[in-house]
């Protein structure tokens, strides 16, 4: 026979095989669970709700849709397909909470009824479903390594009997005793999973800071003595402390926030409380502060600045230039104040502010200049080729920034071109043509952009009398004659004449005395001796063809006027002329005056008589000159013919003249000077 004990023993050693595998099975399950909270569960914003985790689970065939409930809080409920009954509930921020409420078992001889909880401890009733006089009995373990270690050994238990003072992770076996036989063995598993409570309240709100106290309670298991507490603000953890209130700070002002506090429980259940708080905020400044009394000097804007309510706010402001960059910062300005050195384009800000907090929502001044400068043309200096300009411009609030500078020729429909564009209130328009008609124009821009603009038409530059706007003044060459340089004939030594002797009847001065009046210009009268010749009947006079030097400068016959005789190889440079020096011009004696440099010609007041005759009336043949031409030589005082080396001149070309062009020599206009 086998005793009651030896048979305790052998279903213990059953029951703690079995109880070990369901632990097993239930931390397997758990993990796959846990599993399903991969990238394909997270959503749009990077969350995993509890919405996409059950669709993952349905997509992956751990439940059935059907098999799922979705609660009025957000969380579900389900059964997988290895029958155990799950809860999954968000927890605030981006996660969900995944809790495996208890394993379906198949109903047999002996069920329990719903764990229920209090004060701490749990409570579950037994019953059997058959009508019989048999025992139900019962014992309590928990599970320590594996190994069993007992709270309360088998003990009979009516049918619908409540079994108490249980604990979490307790294991609680029930069995039918059947002829000293233990069988029907059922067991449940004694497990809080439920999440503690957890109340926060705001204690506080300012400007900068909200105050939060809580509150944890713990109808199972029971919370610590000293439970810890993580404070969260936005989702951010701000702390983590066993003090039940909490000021979050450095907030800013009229903000709302999401504040969240987690604890746990004596098992480890995580609780979650959450709340929203705003933080108080600055009044705004926008309608509740005004600018007066603006003012424009020496380019710059002052501004007073006003409150027009009543608060405990102070005032700070800022100043932002064109570009967005800031000028000032934060600075602090009392009602009545004046904001200074402001300028075109620059934005103000003025903040209601808690001390060195500014509120939102500020007061805004944009710095604007809208009046043209005042522009006066004047005087104008017109020149030769150049126009000068000068300017009267005038801008009260931004000041004058520039001048452009535009002209174009007058009476035509170009466009203006841009001379200059400076900072200079005057400009001189060069490079134009004397006598010349332009339209001037001239554009004056203040620093906010605003432009006045001003055209003087038809405005003319001089024009030289003298080279008669040519720039170059032309003067006859005194060194040739129509841009040649002649020497005196050598064939005729510059007479004119073929070579001969000097003619007999005139004696070589090409005329005689007249025949009729006797050399007297008159018919009548006596003759008197010349005033101007003083009787000689020849005047004296430099000559005109040397310039009374009595030399002349010709091209050197040797060189031919090159001044070099050629390339010399031995030295490789030009060798200089040795008849003139190099210099391709030689010096002769004038052939006109014969290097006297002086010149002989019958008086003109006595025509060559040296007598003038006394009052009476004109010799018709002489016509009062006393004399006549020489028939014998016809006037040129030789007997011989034409020169026709010179063809009678005297002079034959020596070669084009070097300081001139076609005989005259230009040189810069001395009036104008080429201006």
């Amino acid at each position: 026979m086998i005793g009651l004990g030896a048979l305790s023993g052998i279903n213990g050693i059953i029951d703690r095989s079995s109880k070990s595998k369901d632990l097993f099975y239930r931390e397997q399950e758990r993990e796959r669970l846990e599993l399903v909270k991969g990238p394909t569960a997270v959503d749009n914003k990077g969350k995993v709700t509890t919405d996409t985790y059950i669709e993952e689970i349905i997509k992956e065939g751990i439940a059935k849709r059907e098999d799922t409930i979705k609660n009025p809080d957000g969380s579900y409920e389900f059964t997988t397909d290895n029958g155990y009954n799950v809860k999954v509930e968000p927890d605030g921020d981006y996660n969900v909470i995944i809790t495996i409420i208890d394993k379906i078992t198949a109903t047999g001889v002996l069920n329990f009824s719903d764990v229920t909880w209090s004060s701490g401890h749990a409570s579950v009733k037994v019953s059997k479903r058959e009508t019989n006089d048999k025992q139900i009995q019962y014992r309590v373990y928990k599970l320590k390594n594996e190994q069993e270690e007992i709270v309360k050994d088998y003990t009979t238990i009516e049918n619908g009997g409540t079994i108490s003072n249980l604990e979490h992770d307790y294991i609680v076996e029930a069995c039918i005793l059947d002829g000293g036989e233990r069988k029907n063995n059922t067991t449940i598993h004694i497990v809080d999973n439920v999440k503690p409570t957890v109340n926060v309240t705001v204690s506080s709100t300012n400007y900068n800071s909200i105050g939060v106290s809580v509150s944890a309670t713990d109808n199972e298991s029971g919370m610590p003595s000293s439970p810890t507490y993580e404070y969260y603000l936005d989702g951010v953890l701000k702390a983590t402390t066993t003090v039940t209130s909490y000021t979050y700070s450095d907030l800013v002002e009229g903000k709302k926030y999401s504040i969240k506090v987690t604890t746990k429980d004596n098992e480890e259940n995580v609780g979650i409380g959450t709340v929203t708080a705003t933080t108080k905020a600055i009044d705004p400044a926008k309608g509740s502060i005004t600018f007066t009394d603006m003012k424009w000097e020496n380019e710059s804007v002052s501004v007073k600045v006003n409150k027009t309510v009543t608060n405990n706010f102070g005032m700070i402001y800022q100043v932002f230039d064109s570009s967005n960059t800031v000028k000032v910062n934060d600075t602090t300005i009392l009602s009545g104040g004046t904001i200074s050195g402001l300028k075109a384009g620059d934005l103000v800000h003025v903040y209601f502010a808690n001390g060195s907090r500014k509120g939102s929502d500020p007061a805004t001044l944009q710095i604007t200049d809208t009046e043209k400068p005042t522009v006066s043309m004047g005087p104008i200096s017109p020149l030769y080729t150049k126009i000068k300009i000068n300017l009267t411009a005038s801008d009260n609030q931004s000041g004058i920034k520039e001048y452009a500078y535009y002209i174009r020729t007058a009476h035509t429909n170009d466009e203006y071109t841009i001379c200059s564009q400076s900072k200079n209130s005057s400009y001189t328009y060069e490079k134009l043509a004397q006598g010349g008609i332009y339209d001037l124009k001239v554009v004056v821009y203040d620093n906010a952009g605003n432009y006045t603009e001003s055209v003087i038409s038809s405005v003319s530059t001089n024009k030289c009398s003298t080279c008669n706007g040519t720039r170059i003044e032309r003067k006859k060459c005194t060194y040739c004659t129509n841009g040649y340089l002649y020497n005196t004939c050598s064939n005729c030594n510059g007479t004119g004449m073929n070579s001969g002797s000097s003619c007999s009847t005139c004696g070589g001065s090409g005329t005689i005395a007249c025949d009729v009046c006797g050399g007297t210009g008159g018919t009548s009268g006596e003759s008197t001796p010349c005033g101007s010749c003083g009787g000689s009947g020849v005047m004296e006079s430099s000559c005109t063809l040397c310039g009374g030097s009595g030399m002349m400068e010709m091209s050197c016959p040797a060189c031919g006027g090159l001044g070099s005789m050629g390339y010399d190889e031995a030295t490789g440079m030009q060798e200089p002329c040795t008849s003139c020096g190099g210099s391709g011009m030689m010096l002769e004696p004038c052939g006109s005056c014969g290097g006297s440099g002086m010149m002989q010609e019958p008086c003109t007041s006595c025509g060559g008589l040296g007598m003038m005759p006394m009052p009476g009336e004109m010799c018709p043949m002489c016509n009062g000159m006393g004399t006549i031409t020489c028939p014998e030589c016809n006037g040129s005082s030789s007997s011989g013919s034409t020169c026709t080396i010179c063809n009678g001149t005297g002079k034959v070309k020596a070669g084009k003249c070097t300081h001139c062009t076609n005989g005259y020599i230009e040189s810069e206009c001395s009036t104008c000077k080429g201006k």
